[in-house]
């Protein structure tokens, strides 16, 4: 079952900001623009808290370029029952990937780039070593 938008509030936040959500069936959540796209899977009443959780996260976010509060917030920031929600929906797992495609615009995930960059860094390291 779904559960709609229950607090009214928030959704008038969204509007008075001009945002408007998307449903997918990939990702967890992302904020592009004016668009917040969410897994379809997390509309349902299993997921709500979550749901909630994450759409506030998103809200946190500007649009446009990634800045250091955008990052601190990707890295920092913890959701009770992400890696269940993961672990239960397979399709969310591609939040994982730090370049992908949107129509025929491609999404650069800076801070995954960040993040794979500091993984790979002792590896390359140690390839010249």
């Amino acid at each position: 079952m779904m559960c709609a938008f229950r607090n009214l509030t928030r959704e008038n936040e969204l509007q008075s900001k001009g945002l408007k959500i998307e449903l997918v069936d990939h990702g967890i959540a992302s904020r592009i623009d004016d668009t917040i796209e969410v897994n379809r899977a997390l509309t349902t009443d299993m997921w709500e808290d979550l749901y909630a959780s994450i759409l506030e996260h998103e809200l946190q976010h500007d649009s446009g370029m990634t800045t250091l509060k955008d990052f601190k917030l990707d890295i920092f920031q913890q959701h009770k029952d992400i890696f269940k929600f993961m672990y239960l929906n397979k399709n969310s797992w591609t939040v994982m990937k730090p370049i992908s495609k949107r129509g025929e615009d491609w999404i650069i995930n800076h801070t995954l780039l960040v993040v794979y960059g500091i993984i790979a860094l002792p590896f390359i390291a140690l390839a010249f070593l």
